[in-house]
C-alpha cells in the first residue's frame, strides 16, 4: 500500500508540474544516447584531482548569475554507465554545465570502473566517498553547506544513493533512474544488467555479503527519479518504501542528461523545491 501511495503521489506530482510550465515549451521524451552525445554544453570552470589516480577527479562549473561570495546550493553529479569504463564523465556534460545555470555549484565526478585497475566494487565507491568529501572540506569554492545534493544517473545512481544512506542525511540524494538493488537488478539479462557481476567481482550467489554491503538500507534522504518509458532500469527499482518516488510519463533512460527535456525540468523542480525545503529550515532551527 506504501509504495502505491507513492506511486500515485509521483504521478500527481509530474502532472501538477507539467500543468504549470510555459505552454510554448514541446515536452521531449524517450531521447537516445546518441542524442546526448550531440549536445552543446560549457566547458567546466576548474578540473581538480581528488586522489592520485587518472581517473580520481572532478569537474567544476561555478553557478551563474551569482557574486563571487554567495554560498550556493552544491551539486555533486556522478555519471552511469553501467560502472564500467567503457562510459566516462563526458556524456553527462550538457547536463552538470546545464545545471551551473541553473545557479546550483556542481562537481561532476569520475571514478575508477570496472575494467580500470581498483575500480570494481567497492573502488568506485570508494572514489565517490573520497570526491564527496574533498568537495566539502575545501574552501576555495564556497557553498551553502546545509544545501548539498548528490545526484546520480542509473549505476551513478547507485553510488549517489547509497552515499547518502551511509552519511545519514548529511547530504540528500537524488537518483535519476538509479540502479537501487544491486542483486535484483543484476539478476536481469540487459547488458547492463549483466554487467553487475564484473563490477561486485561475482554473482550474488558466490558474494551476498559484498551485495549487502552495496546496497543502500534506507532512503529517507533519497528522492528517487525515474521513467516510466525505461527499458534499462526497471521503475520497480525507484519504488522504496522509506523514499520518495516521482515518476516522468513517457520519459526514457537518458532523458535527464537532455538540458531540454520533460525529466530534466522534474530534476530542476525536485532540487529547488529540496533547496527551499533546506533554506526554510535552516532559519527555522
Amino acid at each position: 500500500m506504501l509504495n502505491l501511495y507513492h506511486f500515485l503521489a509521483s504521478i500527481f506530482f509530474v502532472v501538477s508540474a507539467g500543468l504549470c510550465a510555459q505552454p510554448s515549451k514541446l515536452p521531449l521524451t524517450n531521447v537516445s544516447y546518441k542524442s546526448i552525445l550531440e549536445l552543446p554544453y560549457e566547458d567546466a570552470d576548474l578540473t581538480l584531482a581528488y586522489g592520485n589516480d587518472k581517473y580520481q577527479y572532478g569537474k567544476l562549473w561555478r553557478p551563474l548569475n551569482t557574486s563571487d561570495n554567495e554560498a550556493s546550493p552544491l551539486v555533486i553529479f556522478v555519471h552511469g554507465g553501467c560502472w564500467l569504463n567503457a562510459y566516462g564523465i563526458d556524456h553527462s556534460f550538457a547536463l552538470t554545465s546545464a545545471l551551473a545555470k541553473q545557479g546550483y555549484l556542481v562537481w561532476s565526478l569520475e571514478y575508477r570502473r570496472a575494467g580500470d585497475e581498483g575500480g570494481n566494487w567497492p573502488g568506485a565507491f570508494l572514489d565517490v566517498q573520497a570526491g564527496i568529501d574533498f568537495i566539502l572540506n575545501q574552501t576555495q569554492e564556497p557553498f551553502d553547506p546545509q544545501q548539498v545534493f548528490v545526484v546520480g544517473h542509473s549505476a551513478g545512481g547507485h553510488l549517489a544513493t547509497l552515499a547518502a544512506d551511509k552519511r545519514n542525511g548529511s547530504i540528500h540524494a537524488i537518483g535519476l533512474a538509479a540502479i537501487t538493488d544491486v542483486a535484483k537488478y543484476g539478476a536481469g539479462e540487459n547488458s547492463c544488467q549483466q554487467a553487475v557481476p564484473k563490477f561486485m567481482g561475482g554473482s550474488f550467489a558466490q558474494m551476498p555479503a559484498a551485495y549487502d554491503l552495496a546496497t543502500a538500507k534506507s532512503f529517507t534522504h533519497s528522492v528517487l527519479l525515474h521513467g516510466s518509458a525505461d527499458s534499462i532500469v526497471p521503475l520497480s527499482q525507484s519504488i522504496q518504501p522509506t523514499g520518495r518516488s516521482v515518476i516522468i510519463p513517457d520519459a526514457g533512460h537518458f532523458d535527464f542528461l537532455h538540458p531540454q527535456s520533460t525529466a530534466f525540468d522534474t530534476l530542476v523542480t525536485t532540487l529547488n523545491a529540496q533547496s527551499s525545503q533546506l533554506e526554510t529550515q535552516k532559519y527555522d532551527r
